[in-house]
């Protein structure tokens, strides 16, 4: 199912992830917002490359109650999905490879660790909603309106998933059309992730085998490369 994925993501989403939490307020190209069209908007946005172009098959766009305030929210839904699925698609792999956690008695397919872990560790689910909670509270204090002032509404002068992280300062030093170019590169790279970790869940829940043991056995990798990743 995945591929040609499987063995590309994960080296791009480490670059891509990195570079995705860059601060910057230069979120699109083109003027003021003030008199565009959803649509319009969209079109400004990067992640539009050849040979897909604008990428909407469902026309979605079309609709004439797409305005700006909502083309933003896909936006900001299409970025923080596509780092997850970034950082999924590796830790999948990992952690079917490399488990140390819990006495390395979770093994075997990702697809049904966590059933393992809550076996192991029975708190291991508020947890990890307890994890997910306070990153998604930072996230809509720095992007979203207050309820009272627009329900499900994002701060006009927000840039979809310009949280302000970037440890590394990757895009500390680079113009406009730089940073446009990076952003372009990791929209693309979560959309690509987005497919390929549902590729994997779809894979492994039929199969039940590992990505990297299913890759050798279908001779997706070399033989010669089988020792890479013990399996």
């Amino acid at each position: 199912v995945t591929g040609v994925q499987t063995c590309a993501l994960p080296i791009s989403a480490v670059f891509s992830v990195s570079a995705s939490m860059a601060g910057s307020k230069a979120g699109s190209k083109g003027g003021s917002k003030g008199n565009m069209s959803g649509k319009e908007y969209m079109l400004t946005l990067p992640g539009i490359i050849s040979p897909t172009g604008f990428f909407d098959p469902l026309k979605l766009s079309d609709s004439p109650n797409i305005t700006v305030s909502e083309a933003k929210r896909f936006r900001e839904a299409e970025v923080t999905h596509g780092r997850v699925s970034m950082l999924a698609t590796l830790g999948w792999v990992v952690a079917e490879e490399y488990h140390p956690l819990f006495g390395g008695q979770i093994g075997g397919p990702a697809f049904g660790h966590f059933q393992e872990v809550e076996e192991v560790f029975p708190q291991f689910w508020e947890l990890v909603l307890l994890v997910i909670a306070l990153c998604e509270g930072y996230r809509i204090s720095v992007g979203w309106n207050n309820p009272k002032e627009g329900v499900f509404s994002l701060k006009d002068d927000y840039v979809p998933g310009d949280i302000g992280f970037d440890p590394l300062g990757l895009a500390a030093n680079l113009s406009e059309d730089e940073l446009y170019a990076l952003k372009t590169k990791e929209i693309n790279n979560g959309r690509i992730a987005m497919i390929s970790i549902a590729g994997y869940a779809a894979q492994e829940g039929v199969d039940r085998v590992t990505i990297w043991k299913g890759l050798v056995e279908e001779k997706i990798v070399p033989a010669v490369d089988a020792d890479l990743l013990p399996y």
